[in-house]
Order: C-alpha cells, then sequence, then structure tokens
C-alpha cells in the first residue's frame, strides 16, 4: 500500500512547537533502527499539506472527513488560506483537548491543544461542518487497556505492522506510564472507521483557552450553557471498549500488502 505523504508545518503559529521525547523518542517514531528503511521521495510530496487540503476538498466538496491525531496547525492554516475550506469538509474528528480538566502536558492542558491553542482555536471557531472531539480524558479515564494484552495478545501478532508498533512504541512499553495502556489517537482513528465505537457523546458549546498562565491551551466546555450559545462540538466521552480491541486486532492482523 503506498500512501502519499505531504509535508506540513513545522512549528506551531505563535509559539514553539512542545515535542515529547520521552514518550515518543527524539525522532517521534521511538529512536529505534529501522533495518529496511523506505524509500521516503517516493512517498513524499512536492505539495505542501496545507494546499493539498484545500485542493483535495475543493475538489471533493463535502465528502471528505479530516481526521485531525496532532496540533491542527496545517488545519487552521487551510482555514486561514482558503475559506472555502470551512465549507468543503464534510467531518472533522479531532483526537485533543481535555474534557475533565485533566492536563497531560500542563496541569490543565492536553498536548496537541497545548501545542498550537491558536490553531485548534481558529478550527473550532471556523469549521461550518460537524466536529467530533475525542479528549485525551476518554482514554485515560475509560479505555484502559492492560500492558499485558498490549504486549503479549497485540504485541505477540506476527505481522509487518505490528512489529513495526511494537518498535515505535517502545519508550512508553517500557516505562509502562500510567499503569496501563491508554492511546488516544487509535480510539480516535477508529471512531472514524466506525462512529458505533463511540457509545456516549455530549453536544456542547467548547472554545479554547489562549491566555491563561496555568490554562493556556485548555479546551474550556460550557456544560451547563452559561454563554448561552448553540453547541458547536460533539464530545465522546465514551467508547465501546471490546469494539475497539477486535478493529486493532484486524488492523494488526491485515495483509496490506494485497492492497
Amino acid at each position: 500500500m503506498k500512501l502519499p505523504v505531504y509535508r506540513g508545518a513545522s512549528e506551531s503559529i505563535v509559539r514553539t512547537f512542545k515535542r515529547a521525547p520521552e514518550i515518543h523518542g527524539s525522532d517521534g517514531f521511538g529512536d529505534f533502527e529501522y533495518p529496511d528503511t523506505p524509500d521516503v521521495a517516493s512517498h513524499l510530496q512536492q505539495e505542501h499539506a496545507v494546499n493539498f487540503l484545500t485542493r483535495i476538498t475543493r475538489e471533493n466538496p463535502g465528502e471528505l472527513t479530516v481526521l485531525s491525531l496532532g496540533p491542527m496547525t496545517n488545519i487552521a492554516l487551510a482555514i486561514r488560506m482558503d475559506p472555502n475550506f470551512c465549507n468543503n469538509v464534510k467531518h472533522i474528528i479531532i483526537m485533543g483537548g481535555n474534557s475533565e480538566g485533566i492536563g497531560n502536558v500542563t496541569a490543565g492542558a492536553e498536548f496537541n491543544f497545548y501545542c498550537d491553542p491558536e490553531a485548534a482555536h481558529i478550527c473550532l471557531h471556523n469549521m461550518k461542518c460537524p466536529i467530533t472531539i475525542f479528549p485525551w480524558e476518554t482514554a485515560f479515564n475509560h479505555c484502559r487497556l492492560s500492558y499485558e494484552w498490549r504486549i503479549n495478545i497485540l504485541g505477540g501478532i506476527k505481522s509487518p505492522q505490528a512489529e513495526l508498533m511494537t518498535k515505535v512504541e517502545r519508550p512508553m512499553l517500557e516505562q509502562k506510564r500510567y499503569g496501563f495502556w491508554g492511546r488516544c489517537d487509535p480510539i480516535a482513528a477508529a471512531i472514524a472507521v466506525n462512529p458505533q465505537v463511540a457509545t456516549v457523546v455530549s453536544e456542547r458549546y467548547a472554545t479554547v483557552e489562549l491566555q491563561g498562565s496555568a490554562t493556556r491551551g485548555a479546551l474550556v466546555i460550557d456544560h451547563l450553557n452559561k454563554m448561552d450559545l448553540e453547541p458547536n462540538v460533539t464530545i465522546v466521552t465514551r467508547v465501546d471498549t471490546e469494539l475497539y480491541k477486535n478493529m486493532l486486532l484486524e488492523a494488526f492482523v491485515f495483509d496490506f500488502s494485497k492492497k
């Protein structure tokens, strides 16, 4: 399977981009030696990621879902570059933000939103399509899988993608961070593939704090409608853990060479 890769922004819009080498390694890919390095040039496109986003949605208006698994810099730049991008996207699913006030990079903010709060703010206040947010606490508090299952069951699968992901995740697997395996990104991706993974959702008005010294990047949710504004996001608060686990197992055994 050959998937095109588009190079995007290297830094956040206002402040320096924060990285997490203790989780992702210094290279963002677990710092392991890849024995069979793919030909990056054959996958990396000349077109910038922001240009690609505006072009592909313009060519397919109302047909494409955007899955955001990192800081939202490229999406915010696409909005600023082409305001029609906001109308052309069918649905955007975001892994980011915090719904219960628990931060994982500061006391009050989740990593993706904290890295580029302005970008997240631009997205929430400009996109015209449905916005689904999978906040990090939903994985942290309500989708806790054991490291034993991750290492011995999921990690025991013999396939190229299973072996690759185990190497990429080795820093976290060795630390056994938090005492359980709760990865946010694959759950958000599972929801994009099968919306039934999200079992409990709530529609709320939400914004992103940009100024607070202790809360910059925090997702502020108007649970009690104090702002008297219409909901602009759907927040996932519970997931079907067994369905998610089965999807992971299927993905790890799938033969991608046939695609």
